[in-house]
C-alpha cells in the first residue's frame, strides 16, 4: 500500500510502509524512478544498523539555531526532542508562564554557577594554605630545599591526577575553553562540550591548579563551566524523563544558545566579580546571537552569580573559627587617594598601549606555536584514539615541575639581597615572601621575587597595584626579571591538559611591567600603582583584542572610576597596535582547532567580495537528492556514499519539495530501535523542511554572506535565476569561510602580492580537508 507522491502528507514521522519498493513509487534525485534491484528479493531480509547512515561523516558539523520544520510541525509549537505541543490546550503553553519561566530558570542558573565558584574558591584558598604553610614550615627551619620538595610532592601528583581525568574522560574541560564555546556560539556542534564530567573537571581542575601556584587564571574555565550550567538549565527537560510542561518551549537551539550565552557571561563575572564587565564580554566576545531581552536577564543573572560566589565561600569559611575571610574580589586597588594622574599622562599610557600592544602581538605568536607543536605532538587533532593521552598527563607533570624549579628557584637566589618592609602598610611582615629572607619571618623583610611569584595571584597583583613603597619597592630588575618568567610560563601552561584561563597570569605580567615604567617615570608623575593598573589593562587587550567589556571589568576590578579614561586610553591603543600583526589568542585557538567560525565582514572583506555573486564558491549541482518516496536501503547507499549532511528532495518533475538532513534521518532510525529492513519505504516529506532558505544565482556574495551569517543558516539553496524550482547548487558554512578567504587571496594576487597586512574578520587557518566535511 503507497500513497500518491503529490497527495498532502498527513502521517506522523513514524509512520513507516513495509511494502517492496516498486519503481512507480521511489524517485531518485533526477525525478526519474530509482532501478528495480533496490527492492529486490535478497534486500527484503537485510537489516541496516543506525552506524550504516552515518558512514562518510567526518569533521564537524553545525547545529540548527532555528527549528524550521512545519511539515512536521503543523499548527503547534516546535520544542525539540520531547515532542510538540498544541496550542488548542490552553494549559499546553502560555507567553506569560514562558516569560517567567525564563526568568526563574535564569535565577537558578547565575545561583548555580555562583555556587560552583565558591566552592573553588574555599578549595583552592585551603590547598594554597596548607601548601604554603607547609613550605614556610621548613623554610623557617631553615631547609629550604626541603619546601621546594613539598611544593614538588604537593603539586605533581595533584596536577597529573587533574590531567589523567581531563585527557582520558574530558578532552575540552582542558584549557580556556572560551575559543570552544565562542564556537559553540557561532554554530559550531562541538562534541561533547556541554557534558556533565566537564563540570566537574572544571571545577577540580580550577581547584589545584590555583592551589598549586600555576600561571593560569579561572575566567576561561568559568565561562566554559557556566556554559554547560547554561545548557543543562534550559533543557533539563529534553534531557531527563520527568514531564514539566512550562520548560518545553525551552528545548529548542536557540533557547539553549540564549542561557550558554548568559551562563558564560555570569561565569567570568563570578571570576572577577565584575556583573557589568561579565555581561559585557559575552556581547563583545562570546555570543554571534544576542537577543535585546537578554541585556537584563543577563546583568541581573552576573549580580545573582557574583552573589552567590561571595556568599557561599565567605558561609563555609566562616563556620570554621577564626577563619572568616574575604576570598573574592581580591584586587581591589589599595589606596583610593593614590589613583589620580595628570593630564600630560595621557601621553605615557598611549606609550604603554604601543608597548603592551607589541608584547601582546608576540605573546598571540607565541600561543600559536606552542599549542600547534603540541596540537602535531600529541595528536591533538585527532578525535580518535591515537591521541597520545599519557603524553599529555607526563608534559603536564613536567610542567609543574619546570614552574616550581623557575618560580622558587629564583625566589631562592636572591634570599640575601631581601628589602627592608619600613614606611609601608601593604606587604606583611610574615608569609612566605617574608620567609623566603635570611632574616626569616617577622623580621622586617620581605622578598620581593617570593612576593611577586610564590604568593598567590591575588594577593600579588594587589602588591602591585599599591602606591610608592619607600625603601620597600620593588627592584626595577626584578620587576623585568618576574614579566619574563611570569610570561614564559604562561605560554608554556596553556594548553596543557588542565583548566588554564589567561587573564590573571597576563594582568600579573602587565602589572610588572607597567609598575617598571611607572617607576621609570619618577615622582613627578602619578603612583606606580596606577601605571601598573594601565599595564594590566594593555596587556589584557593585547592578547584578547576586547575593549568596552575589558575596560569594565578592570575598573570593577581596582574600584576606581576617576582611572575610567586612562583605561580606555591604553586599552583602545593596545587592541589598535595588536591587530597589525596578527589575531588574539582565542581567535588563533580556534584556527589551530580547526573551528569554522563565520565572522562579521569587516571592511576588507567587503572590499575583496566587489563584483563576486553566491555562485563564488558554491557546492555545484548536481547534489545527492531523493524523491518524496524512497527505500531505506537506497537512502542507506546515498548517505554513506558522500560526506554531505543535507538533501534535496524533488518530485518527478523537477520540481523542489524541500530539504532532509542526515541527522533527521539517523534520529528516526534510532528511534525505531536502531535496525531497521533495507526494503521498507520512508516518506521523507515527513522529515524533510519544506521552507528552506534559497537565493538566486545572481545575489551578491556580500549579501549572500551576510544573509547565512545573520540568519544563523546551516544550509542555504541556490536556484536558477530563470527557474526558482531548479536548484543550481548549495551554500554551507565551509563554502561562506571559504569564499571569503578565496576572494582575499585573489585581491592580494591582483596587487602582486604587496599588499600590507591587514586584519581579516573571515581569514581563517582551518584546513581545507576539514571544512570541506562541515556540511
Amino acid at each position: 500500500m503507497s500513497s500518491s507522491p503529490n497527495s498532502k502528507v498527513k502521517t506522523s514521522i513514524t509512520k513507516l510502509e513495509t511494502s517492496s519498493c516498486s519503481a512507480s513509487d521511489t524517485h531518485s534525485s533526477e525525478g526519474a524512478p530509482s532501478k528495480g534491484g533496490d527492492s529486490s528479493d535478497e534486500d527484503m531480509g537485510v537489516l541496516l544498523k543506525t552506524s550504516q547512515f552515518q558512514e562518510g561523516v567526518k569533521g564537524l558539523e553545525s547545529h540548527d539555531f532555528f527549528w524550521d520544520h512545519p511539515t512536521i510541525h503543523e499548527g503547534s509549537i516546535p520544542v525539540g526532542p520531547s515532542g510538540h505541543l498544541d496550542p488548542q490546550k490552553p494549559s499546553s503553553y502560555s507567553p506569560f508562564v514562558a516569560q517567567w519561566t525564563k526568568w526563574i530558570l535564569t535565577l537558578i542558573e547565575g545561583a548555580v554557577i555562583g555556587i560552583c565558584r565558591g566552592v573553588i574558591l574555599i578549595g583552592s584558598h585551603w590547598l594554597l594554605v596548607g601548601k604554603t604553610e607547609a613550605m614556610t614550615h621548613w623554610l623557617r627551619s631553615d631547609n629550604p630545599g626541603c619546601a621546594m620538595l613539598i611544593w614538588i610532592a604537593i603539586g605533581v601528583p595533584l596536577i597529573c591526577f587533574i590531567a589523567f581525568g581531563v585527557s582520558y574522560m574530558s578532552p575540552l574541560a582542558g584549557g580556556s575553553g572560551i575559543p570552544d564555546v565562542k564556537a559553540y556560539l557561532n554554530g559550531v556542534m562541538v562534541p561533547k562540550l556541554m557534558r556533565f564530567w566537564g563540570i566537574v573537571w572544571r571545577i577540580l581542575g580550577q581547584i589545584v591548579v590555583v592551589g598549586t601556584g600555576h600561571y593560569a587564571g579561572s575566567e576561561g574555565p568559568m565561562a566554559h563551566l557556566g556554559a554547560i550550567v547554561g545548557a543543562a538549565v534550559a533543557q533539563m527537560h529534553a534531557r531527563n524523563k520527568f514531564y514539566l510542561k512550562a520548560l518545553l518551549p525551552f528545548s529548542t537551539q536557540k533557547v539553549k544558545d540564549e542561557f550558554v550565552s548568559m551562563g558564560a557571561g555570569m561565569g567570568v563575572a563570578t571570576a572577577f566579580e565584575a556583573p557589568i564587565g561579565g555581561m559585557l564580554f559575552t556581547l563583545e566576545e562570546a555570543s554571534t546571537y544576542w537577543s535585546r531581552e537578554l541585556y537584563w536577564r543577563c546583568f541581573i543573572g552576573c549580580i545573582i552569580a557574583s552573589y552567590m560566589t561571595r556568599l557561599t565561600s565567605q558561609y563555609f569559611q566562616c563556620k570554621v573559627e577564626g577563619s572568616c575571610v574575604n576570598l573574592a574580589g581580591g584586587m581591589q586597588f589599595p589606596d583610593a587617594d593614590d589613583s589620580y594622574f595628570h593630564v600630560w599622562e595621557f601621553a605615557c599610557f598611549i606609550l604603554l598601549g604601543i608597548f603592551f600592544g607589541l608584547m601582546g602581538a608576540i605573546f598571540c605568536q607565541g600561543v600559536r606555536y606552542f599549542q600547534y607543536y603540541r596540537r602535531v605532538f600529541f595528536h591533538l587533532y585527532s578525535n580518535g584514539k591515537d591521541r597520545r593521552r599519557f603524553g599529555q598527563v607526563i608534559e603536564a607533570g613536567l610542567v609543574m615541575v619546570i614552574t616550581i624549579l623557575l618560580a622558587y628557584g629564583v625566589s631562592w637566589s636572591e634570599m640575601g639581597a631581601c628589602k627592608p618592609l619600613d614606611g609601608q602598610d601593604y606587604i606583611p611582615n610574615d608569609g612566605i615572601q617574608a620567609a623566603m629572607c635570611d632574616e626569616g619571618v617577622n623580621m622586617g623583610y620581605y622578598n620581593p621575587f617570593a612576593a611577586m611569584l610564590l604568593t598567590d595571584r591575588d594577593t600579588s597583583v594587589k602588591w602591585l597595584f599599591s602606591p610608592r613603597l619607600g625603601d620597600s619597592e620593588f627592584p626595577q630588575g626584578q620587576l623585568a626579571a618576574a614579566g619574563f618568567i611570569i610570561f614564559f610560563l604562561t605560554l608554556l601552561t596553556y594548553g596543557v591538559a588542565i583548566p588554564a584561563g589567561l587573564f590573571v597570569p597576563n594582568i600579573m605580567l602587565g602589572a610588572c611591567f607597567g609598575r617598571l615604567f611607572g617607576l621609570w617615570v619618577g615622582d613627578w608623575a602619578s603612583s606606580p600603582g596606577v601605571y601598573a593598573v594601565m599595564g594590566a589593562a594593555g596587556m589584557m587587550a593585547g592578547f584578547t583584542r576586547m575593549t568596552i567589556s575589558l575596560t569594565v571589568i578592570v575598573i570593577e576590578l581596582v574600584g576606581d572610576l576617576r582611572l575610567l579614561p586612562a583605561v580606555m586610553v591604553t586599552v583602545v591603543v593596545s587592541k589598535q597596535v595588536a591587530d597589525m600583526f596578527n589575531k588574539g589568542a582565542y581567535d588563533i585557538v580556534s584556527e589551530l582547532r580547526e573551528y569554522p567560525y563565520i565572522e562579521e565582514l569587516s571592511i576588507y572583506d567587503k572590499r575583496n567580495m566587489m563584483g563576486k555573486d553566491i555562485t563564488y564558491r558554491m557546492s555545484p549541482a548536481p547534489l545527492s537528492g531523493f524523491g518524496e518516496v524512497e527505500t531505506l536501503g537506497r537512502i542507506q547507499e546515498v548517505l554513506s556514499g558522500c560526506t554531505h549532511n543535507a538533501f534535496t528532495i524533488e518530485d518527478e518533475n523537477h520540481k523542489l519539495i524541500g530539504l532532509v538532513l542526515r541527522s533527521e534521518i539517523v534520529d528516526w532510525v534510532r528511534s525505531k530501535g536502531g535496525l531497521v529492513p533495507a526494503s521498507c519505504r520512508l516518506n521523507l516529506l515527513d522529515l524533510c523542511n519544506r521552507t528552506p532558505t534559497i537565493v538566486s544565482e545572481l545575489t551578491p556574495l556580500e549579501k549572500g554572506y551576510t544573509i547565512f551569517r545573520n540568519l544563523a543558516l546551516r544550509h542555504m539553496l541556490v536556484v536558477d535565476k530563470d527557474d526558482a524550482n531548479h536548484v543550481v547548487g548549495m551554500i554551507t558554512r565551509k563554502d561562506i569561510i571559504a569564499a571569503a578567504e578565496d576572494a582575499a587571496d585573489e585581491y592580494k594576487e591582483t596587487k602582486g602580492g604587496k599588499e600590507t597586512y591587514c586584519h581579516s574578520s573571515t581569514s581563517a587557518a582551518s584546513s581545507p580537508s576539514t571544512l570541506e566535511d562541515v556540511l
